[in-house]
């Protein structure tokens, strides 16, 4: 019999206390004081025969060595999955916990980190043991968001401003996944900075991956949508530090593309 494609996905509240330190701007001070949306852990697998991949996306800033290890640890014991099989990715929104030193910023606790990992690992077996046959769909659609921050000065050095002329992204990738019978998962990707809401704000948010993926959940009982940053490293978005009605905003705008 022909091996079918099979898919499941979840996703569990990461969101950390008011009060929690925030990383991704030395010059940010203070500590939240409040939630804009909540941060989530969100999980899909997909297996086909014998063989199984998994996919994890993160409403943080970034993860060290130590902890992408662990959950590639727990899909292979869990579920044989190999740990080249298993991609670990961070939206590194600016306005979550630090799970990585940064300079200038503080690391959350270690039962932060630890929670982030469990919970993580409950998203994957959860998405393993709701797995169900699908379709997949892929798309690339026209969309901008960013602009390239390599700006040149006078002196031909090269300084963090607004560069026009040099690359940057133009379009968003989409899988689609409809499981039979079931809901849709989506899977996209789009390469920009999620920094909308900028180093004065105090509210804990996933920016506007989160607005994106929380905007397409909404829209479908029991969708789970997926974004994984794409090469963001000079590319800032136009909207930048514009605050909380900007990165809700952007997020709409990429759910809508």
């Amino acid at each position: 019999m022909k091996a079918r494609l099979l898919a499941g996905a979840a996703k569990v509240d990461i969101t950390p206390a008011i009060g929690s330190s925030l990383s991704g701007f030395i010059a940010r001070l203070e500590h939240s004081t409040g939630i804009a949306d909540h941060l989530h852990a969100r999980a899909l697998i997909l297996s086909h025969g014998e063989r199984s991949l998994a996919i994890v996306q993160l409403d943080l800033l970034a993860l060290s060595t130590w902890q992408v290890d662990q959950i590639r640890e727990a899909c292979r014991t869990m579920f044989g999955i190999p740990h080249e099989c298993v991609l670990v990715s961070c939206t590194h929104t600016h306005s979550a916990p630090g799970m990585v030193p940064l300079r200038g910023c503080e690391v959350s606790p270690l039962a932060y980190q630890w929670s982030v990992i469990e919970k993580t690992v409950r998203a994957l077996r959860t998405a393993y043991r709701t797995r169900r046959e699908a379709t997949a769909t892929i798309a690339s659609v026209p969309f901008q968001m960013g602009v390239n921050r390599r700006q040149k000065t006078p002196e031909g050095g090269v300084t963090l401003g607004v560069a026009p002329e040099r690359p940057a992204p133009a379009t968003v990738e989409v899988l689609h996944l409809q499981v039979t019978g079931g809901p849709s998962f989506f899977l996209f990707t789009h390469a920009a900075h999620p920094y909308v809401l900028g180093g004065e704000s105090t509210l804990i948010s996933g920016d506007f991956p989160s607005w994106a993926c929380l905007t397409l959940e909404k829209a479908k009982r029991g969708t789970v949508a997926m974004f994984l940053n794409g090469c963001a490293g000079n590319i800032a978005p136009r909207s930048a530090f514009q605050g909380l009605v900007a990165a809700r905003g952007e997020g709409g705008r990429l759910a809508e593309a």
